[in-house]
């Protein structure tokens, strides 16, 4: 035999609600509706900023593909949801035919520029301008996306860490290590040197 469990509801074991019950399921629609536009602005707002990386190549202001050429961001997106290149460049090349003024700075000048600000009182004119001539020469084989931020703004950080992986060893003549020990203690070099 099976004892029946008592009725623990709410509502003092009465007959269900309906308007209650609908009640209920609206608010956990409402839950659940706010849940999905948290997502889908969370993932525009990534693929914005995605977008906004492609047009830098061209727009010194990315953001202006949107705020100025009036482009939906739907229209920049494969149909996966990905960001189409194709579709940025020519959005921003058409912008560009109107409003050549938002043209962006060659990627080497803006690298270059943006380094200088980043080393600030450190850099040197000989710093700056070997990168310059380093990125030109590179320029078709780099993606400028890597040094940009989220943002949209140049990353410094990025380009010191490019410039220290792309630095070219020590050059090594095959005559080893020279130091000052191997004179005599008192040489006149030494004495010339070391201030003794």
């Amino acid at each position: 035999m099976t004892e029946e469990q008592p009725n623990n509801d709410d509502d003092g074991g009465q007959e269900p609600n309906p308007n209650r019950e609908a009640a209920k399921y609206r608010t956990q629609l409402r839950e659940v509706e706010g849940e999905r536009d948290t997502l889908q602005s969370q993932i525009d707002a990534r693929n914005r900023a995605a977008v906004e990386r492609i047009a830098a190549e061209h727009l010194a202001v990315p953001g202006d593909l949107f705020d100025l050429g009036e482009v939906d961001l739907a229209d920049m997106l494969t149909d996966d949801g990905a960001p189409d290149a194709e579709a940025v460049q020519e959005a921003a090349a058409t912008m560009l035919e109107d409003r050549p003024g938002l043209a962006a700075t060659p990627i080497a000048e803006r690298l270059s520029d943006a380094y200088r600000e980043h080393l600030g009182a450190r850099a040197t004119d000989p710093q700056v301008d070997s990168l310059r001539e380093r990125l030109e020469t590179l320029s078709d084989f780099l993606d400028p996306a890597a040094f940009i931020d989220d943002d949209g703004q140049v990353d410094g950080g990025q380009i010191e860490a490019f410039l220290e992986a792309t630095k070219p060893p020590p050059l090594d003549l095959g005559q080893g290590k020279r130091s000052y020990s191997t004179r005599p203690a008192g040489s006149a070099w030494n004495r010339l040197v070391q201030g003794r």
